[in-house]
């Protein structure tokens, strides 16, 4: 596929949601690329528009923090993880390393990441099958989570 036809492929509608801090940066470039319709810029999301774009999503590729990977257990999303090389403790790279584990997920390192690198990621993920992977993301996803922490606080504090 050619370096300029990488954001065309067809059937391929794209969110970038880049933050508040780079949206002027990411606009000029997104304006100076003459991007396609396909390719819409967003330096935020409010609850429901992410839900919204969750749900139409084939795949998201994103930094692999603890918040992120909730969502995409629970959306039971694939996704093509960036962990940030500066996170403590190189935590979000061991979280992009248990989804990779899972299949539910292709880790790329930021130093490694380029507009090749990425398009072969999304690639790999588009060519699965993920009916594994999201009885993974299942198993991993728990919505009750909030629930299950407060009784075993509650248990330890009847326990004093």
């Amino acid at each position: 596929m050619a370096t300029g036809a990488r954001m065309t492929v067809p059937g391929l509608r794209w969110t970038h949601v880049c933050g508040r801090a780079n949206f002027d940066a990411c606009f000029h470039t997104f304006r100076s690329l003459a991007l396609p319709p396909e390719y819409e810029l967003k330096a935020f999301l409010e609850a429901p528009e992410m839900a919204a774009e969750y749900l139409r999503a084939r795949l998201v590729v994103g930094r692999s923090g603890a918040g992120t990977l909730s969502e995409l257990a629970a959306y039971r999303l694939p996704a093509v993880l960036v962990p940030f090389p500066a996170a403590f403790g190189r935590h979000q790279l061991h979280n992009a390393k248990e989804f990779e584990a899972m299949g539910a997920a292709v880790v790329v390192d930021q130093a490694d990441l380029s507009p090749a690198s990425l398009e072969r990621a999304i690639l790999d993920l588009l060519a699965r099958d993920f009916s594994a992977a999201e009885a993974e993301l299942a198993r991993w996803d728990l919505p009750d989570a909030t629930e299950r922490i407060l009784g075993l606080i509650e248990q330890a504090a009847a326990e004093r």
